[in-house]
């Protein structure tokens, strides 16, 4: 039986990195957005990249747990950051440590 490769846009999720990165400590950080609402954000990066080299990265924004405290990283930077991929997750607006208000908060019910 023939086991399947697990894949996103051709990307190998279960091959092991041609040049492996270590993982670097997470940054977290504020980003301001257009009308004021500052946007909770964990940065993953390669140990060894310097912050203004550029690199693909990916983002996710969710409203559930962006992070655990006291975790060195997320699963999705556990799979992506040792292949040179900068990982951003962020909490959605007024979710987690993020302000503003979450936008279905608001309707009637």
């Amino acid at each position: 039986m023939s086991r399947s490769r697990q894949t996103i846009l051709r990307f190998d999720l279960d091959g092991a990195a041609a040049m492996p990165f270590e993982i670097g400590h997470v940054e977290s950080t504020y980003v301001t957005m257009r009308d004021g609402v500052k946007l909770a954000l964990d940065v993953s990066r390669p140990l060894d990249k310097d912050p203004s080299t550029g690199l693909d990265t990916i983002l996710i924004m969710t409203r559930y747990w962006r992070g655990i405290k006291g975790r060195p990283s997320n699963h999705l930077a556990d799979q992506f950051v040792p292949h040179g991929y900068a990982v951003v997750v962020g909490d959605v607006r007024g979710t987690g440590a993020s302000f503003g208000v979450w936008p279905l908060s608001s309707r009637a019910r």
